[in-house]
């Protein structure tokens, strides 16, 4: 089980939308229930180091309500996800390469979210730093 003594620093990458408009990414939740394993394991929310990078076709669910709106015809899903994340300490970031991509302009990411040059350069980087990788 998770040690409170060990770096506790993961990076998860989200590639995919696999569920409908309407749901929170899974992706999203998967990483919110790795959050509440390693918390009920006794490691505090603030020696968790969980960066969250989001490309491909996860990058929708980084949209902003009136964007997410504007294209679904709903309020995103995502983003109360997103703000418990936050709050817990997760850095939920987006790859500006894949908001390029998918046509989307910069200010349509909500504001929670952090822009990011690149998924690949920031699963990268952290890896270079020690952190854990998980595919999500």
């Amino acid at each position: 089980k998770p040690n409170i003594n060990d770096s506790n620093k993961i990076v998860f990458q989200i590639t995919r939308a696999e569920n409908a408009p309407q749901d929170p990414n899974l992706g999203l939740e998967r990483v919110a229930r790795v959050v509440n394993l390693y918390v009920a394991s006794g490691v505090p929310t603030e020696k968790l180091k969980f960066v969250v990078s989001v490309t491909g076709e996860g990058t929708p669910a980084m949209l902003n309500n009136e964007q997410y709106h504007r294209i679904y015809g709903i309020d995103n899903p995502n983003l109360k996800l997103i703000g418990a994340l936050r709050a817990k300490g997760v850095d939920v970031s987006v790859c500006d390469q894949s908001v390029a991509f998918h046509h989307f302009q910069s200010n349509w990411i909500d504001r929670s979210v952090t822009h990011a040059l690149s998924s690949p350069t920031t699963v990268s980087t952290l890896e270079n730093q020690g952190y854990a990788f998980l595919s999500m």
